[in-house]
This record gives C-alpha cells, structure tokens and sequence, in this order.
C-alpha cells in the first residue's frame, strides 16, 4: 500500500506465506525501476533471510514496527479493517482461486472509485470531476457495493467504462437507470384510514336520501355526517 493517496499497489493469496514468496511477491509488485524508498512491516516471522536479502538487492530499506504496535503502520491496519468490514464479513469464499478474484474486483474499487475524506472525496487513483450527463448504478461484486457516475463519463474514459467493469460484478455490466417518481393518488398514506374514509362514505349515502339532481345543503350534511366522518376528511386521527 501506498502511503501518498493510499493506493493498493500488490495483493497475494497463498496458503503457506514462506520468505521465498515473499520476496518473489516484492519482485513482482515493484518492477524494474518501480521500487520504493522504504517498507514498513510488522515483526512476522516469516520474513526471513530471503526476503531481507531481496530488500538489499532492490535498494529498498527495511523498516520494522516495533513489537505489539499496529498504530505505527495505520494506513495498512486501517486498509484490513476496511477489507474484511465491506468485503470479506459478506462473502463467502470457496477457495484460493475465489478469494483472488474478490479481492481483486475490490482492489479495483478500491483504488478507482471509492472515495477518502482525507484526499478530499477523491479516489486514490484520481479523476476528473463530472458535471453534466445521467447518472447510473454500476453494480460491483454483485451489488456489495455501487459505482455512481454519469453517462457521459462512461463513453469519455475507456478505462471505466462499464465493459471493462464486467468483471467487478462477476458477470456482464448492469446499467440501472433512475425511475421516476410516483404520484400518490390518496393523501391517506395509511391503509386503516383509507378503509375508514370509505365507510365513512358508505354510510353518508345511504343515509341520504334526496335526489341525485337535489345539492344537499351545507347544514344538512353537517348533521347528517358523523363526528369522526369529519376528523378524517380533514386528515386528522378518528376520536377512538
């Protein structure tokens, strides 16, 4: 991980971590003239003589925490929290093979679109800002997590257009457009009132007993409705 805008640089999945995989794993993070100043690791014991020597080798320099003291490297504790909290905690893995391809459809996530408060609600590989086009769901690790951008922003960048980001979602890209809104036809959001209202209205016709041609009076009707008839057309609770 990279301390600068905290990118994930390199991730690896094995069941027994020796000093030879490490040190091939540090190789083929860094390649030819990519290599670091320095590594900040913990104390494991499998960093052994292997690893240290291919350190030497590449110029870079080695520096451990101290024993029972993760707040010295922060970034990556932090980086692990993240990972298990939004990935791990919810998946089920099947094997090394699955545990890869997670992992690196997060790792993508990750370093492109999810956001850091500490770099501005920017993203550790940045881009630019969107401002005109529709906005739509990209779904990543199969609906896990969502990617928001506009349209245009797709046909723009070839690099996160929604081709490219089939693989996040284990399958082909999902596009989810944003329906409109619909029109409540009762200002009565409750149900037992809306079954009220309509007794209600039941009653006051059967009781009245003029001819449909005939207005019924203001003062007649007042007497003829019930108390609670009234409390609800004015969408207040009934008296009960």
């Amino acid at each position: 991980m990279g301390h600068g805008r905290r990118q994930l640089i390199w991730f690896a999945v094995t069941r027994h971590p020796t000093a030879d995989w490490l040190a091939q794993q540090i190789v083929e993070a860094f390649p030819w003239d990519t290599a670091r100043v320095y590594l900040v690791r913990d104390n494991d014991c499998s960093y052994g003589h292997a690893f240290m020597n291919r350190l030497r080798s590449m110029g870079i320099r080695d520096r451990p925490t101290a024993p029972r003291s993760p707040c010295q490297n922060a970034y990556v504790e932090r980086l692990i929290g993240t990972l298990r909290r939004e990935c791990l905690d919810h998946v089920l893995i099947f094997g090394e093979w699955h545990l890869r391809q997670v992992l690196k459809s997060y790792s993508l996530y990750y370093n492109e679109m999810r956001t850091h408060l500490s770099l501005d609600k920017d993203a550790p590989l940045p881009r630019p800002a969107q401002r005109f086009g529709t906005i739509v769901s990209v779904p990543i690790l199969s609906g896990l997590h969502h990617c928001y951008a506009r349209h245009n922003f797709w046909e723009t960048h070839a690099v996160l257009t929604p081709p490219a980001l089939s693989h996040l979602s284990n399958g082909p890209a999902i596009v989810r457009l944003p329906r409109p809104a619909r029109r409540r036809s009762s200002t009565l959001t409750d149900p037992l009132q809306s079954r009220c209202l309509d007794q209600v209205l039941r009653i006051d016709r059967s009781t009245d007993r003029r001819s449909p041609r005939e207005p019924p009076s203001r003062a007649s009707s007042r007497r003829s409705r019930p108390v609670w008839s009234t409390h609800l057309r004015q969408g207040r609770a009934p008296p009960w």
